[in-house]
């Protein structure tokens, strides 16, 4: 690799853990904040609340009330397909932050939602 090729790496590697201090500091003042999972959205005053859509909470309680009455998130993502409900979330990507997104649902993004530990009060 050389002499430049490993100074770079050495570069990468402080400049990586620099951001990862940097983030686990803001974390320490409250001040971290990540995409907000499905059915979430924050207020003007930094708080994490249910979105106002109510077609987007309409849909993850049903994802919750099929989960209860099948027991496996393969049959809420077939159900979901099946009755062709469409399911919703928020893009947070730059260019688009915060637009609803409706697409069909599919088997990772129902196993993401029952494994947020968000929807149980954490």
């Amino acid at each position: 690799m050389g002499f430049k090729g490993t100074w770079s790496h050495t570069e990468l590697h402080g400049m990586r853990l620099r951001l990862q201090g940097a983030k686990l500091n803001k974390a320490k003042k409250g001040e971290l904040r990540c995409s907000p999972p499905t059915g979430y959205v924050y207020d003007p005053e930094g708080q994490l609340v249910f979105d106002p859509d109510e077609g987007v909470v309409a849909a993850i309680k049903l994802a919750f009330e099929q989960f209860c009455a099948l027991g496996t998130a393969f049959g809420v993502m077939r159900y979901l397909c099946v009755n062709k409900v469409p399911f919703r979330r928020r893009r947070w990507r730059p260019g688009n932050i915060g637009t609803l997104h409706w697409g069909p649902a599919n088997l990772s993004r129902i196993t993401a939602l029952l494994r947020n530990h968000t929807y149980t009060g954490i």
